[in-house]
C-alpha cells in the first residue's frame, strides 16, 4: 500500500513509497519501512534525491502538522505532490540552499559546528574545536 507524508494545512504531500510491513510476535502488523521502486532497488535512505526532497519538505513545514497516511485515507486530488519524479524533484529543489549555505550566507548567524556547540553550552569562549568539523 502506498504511503504519503502530508501537511493538511498546506495541502502538500510527498510519496514515501510502499509501506513494507512485518508481522509482530503478537500477530499484529506494523510498518517496518517505506520503499520506492522495484524490490531490488536501493532502500529509500540511499536515494539522494528522495532524501533532499524529504529534508526540504520537513524544513518548509516547521511548526505545521505532518501525518503519514495510506492511499485512500485522504482525497489525493486535494494535495499537491512534491518530488514525485526526478524532473519535479529537480524543480522542487532548484533554489534550496542545502548544506554549506548556513554560515556562508550569514542567514542564521551561526558560522560553524564549533559556534553552535559554544552557544548551546552557554560558553562563547569555549574551545570545542578538538574533534569537531566546521560545516563547509
Amino acid at each position: 500500500m502506498d504511503a504519503y507524508l502530508i501537511c493538511p494545512e498546506t495541502h502538500k504531500s510527498m510519496w514515501l513509497g510502499k509501506a513494507i510491513r512485518v508481522r509482530q510476535s503478537d500477530g499484529t502488523e506494523t510498518v517496518n519501512y517505506f520503499h520506492q521502486g522495484a524490490y531490488d532497488d536501493p532502500p529509500n535512505y540511499e536515494n539522494e534525491m528522495l532524501n533532499k526532497v524529504l529534508w526540504k519538505f520537513l524544513a518548509e513545514h516547521t511548526h505545521k502538522e505532518l501525518r503519514i497516511v495510506f492511499s485512500g485515507e485522504v482525497d489525493d486530488e486535494s494535495f499537491d505532490r512534491v518530488g514525485t519524479d526526478d524532473v519535479e524533484a529537480d524543480n522542487y529543489l532548484r533554489d534550496w540552499p542545502q548544506r554549506g549555505a548556513v554560515g556562508r550566507s550569514g542567514a542564521s548567524g551561526i558560522d560553524s559546528a564549533t559556534e553552535v556547540s559554544s552557544r548551546l553550552s552557554g560558553s562563547e569562549n569555549a574551545d570545542h574545536r578538538q574533534g569537531s568539523e566546521e560545516l563547509h
